[in-house]
């Protein structure tokens, strides 16, 4: 892994639909000192983001701008300092248009992890702090929040010479301000390729046909051996390798479960990237109102955790250690 790029940008806006403020850096930041560790935070952050969608650059695009600088960039016309300082002008005229106020640092960066080339930029807010110096007379400074990625974009630059490729690009734009996630995407021309909700929909349910043909107790090991290697998988930001959860399931026949689910796939593909949500729909069943919250491990339902639809009732016959000391106390009192 090797970090060949980095620079820091700055946008910020003070007042709701007032101007735009930007700071250029012309040159590099060194790529071993501070700037590197706020990459290498905020990176951790963008890979482990629920929020992140794939998808590919939208041909249709009306704004085409950074497409067009990253290709001079490739080409060597201009340099990475250069690159960075035009985008950034670029992302400043689509925030004219918007209205909230913000304060952000811009991050440009150049990685390349096991010969493969990326490409990042991401958007990292500020936040105001207070410190103290030697005189422990206390001064307000400004901090780069790297922990946090508001918007963020990544291309996979070799990907992207595939044509047929739909998810060499990988973007987050938070919802918290709709303006500013328009513009960023905008800036981005990202184009979703893959609904990862319909995709995980699809995988769970080859696992459960897959589970079918196996002894219950097998495959209810089989499938917790899946999960627990999706949510890791997901925890990193990395898809699910069918090849790999494949010889982990069987030393015998080590390609078996690979081979069952491309053969019922929709578009069949080696590495799926899951949606988070779906997975903890699919591991737990959870619900809750104002005075109620229920939740409770997918595996336990229909044995000792039953519904009655035409009733609307839960019946658990295995109750937590915790809740029957507490329903034993209940009891005690009313008595």
């Amino acid at each position: 892994m090797a970090l060949e790029h980095i620079v820091l940008q700055r946008l910020s806006r003070s007042e709701y639909n007032g101007p735009i403020e930007v700071k250029s850096r012309s040159e590099e930041n060194a790529v071993d000192g501070v700037a590197y560790s706020i990459f290498e935070q905020a990176k951790q952050q963008f890979n482990r983001s629920a929020s992140k969608r794939f998808g590919f650059f939208d041909a249709e695009a009306e704004n085409k701008q950074l497409i067009g600088l990253i290709n001079n960039w490739q080409a060597e016309q201009i340099n990475f300092a250069s690159f960075s300082a035009k985008a950034l002008l670029c992302l400043q005229q689509l925030l004219d248009f918007s209205e909230t106020p913000f304060n952000a640092t811009l991050l440009f960066a150049h990685e390349t992890l096991l010969g493969q080339h990326y490409l990042y930029c991401l958007w990292l807010p500020m936040a105001e702090v207070i410190l103290t110096g030697d005189d422990l007379e206390p001064y307000r400074t400004e901090a780069v929040e790297a922990h946090k990625v508001h918007y963020g974009l990544r291309l996979h630059l070799d990907a992207w010479k595939d044509e047929d490729s739909p998810k060499y690009l990988t973007q987050i734009a938070s919802r918290g301000s709709k303006d500013l996630a328009e513009a960023f995407t905008g800036f981005s021309n990202f184009k979703e390729g893959v609904d990862l909700g319909e995709q995980t929909k699809e995988f769970l349910q080859i696992i459960e046909e897959y589970a079918d043909e196996m002894p219950e107790d097998e495959g209810r090991q089989m499938k917790t051996l899946v999960l627990d290697y999706c949510v890791e998988r997901d925890k990193v930001g990395s898809p699910v390798l069918l090849d790999e959860i494949s010889e982990q399931i069987s030393d015998e026949k080590p390609q078996q479960f690979a081979e069952f689910v491309t053969a019922k796939q929709h578009n069949p593909d080696k590495e799926i990237y899951t949606d988070r949500a779906s997975l903890k729909r699919y591991m737990r069943y959870f619900g809750r109102d104002t005075s109620m919250s229920i939740s409770f491990s997918a595996e336990r339902f229909g044995k000792d955790i039953t519904y009655d639809p035409a009733s609307g009732s839960l019946r658990i016959h295995q109750l937590p250690k915790s809740l029957k000391v507490q329903l034993s106390g209940h009891h005690d009192k009313t008595e």
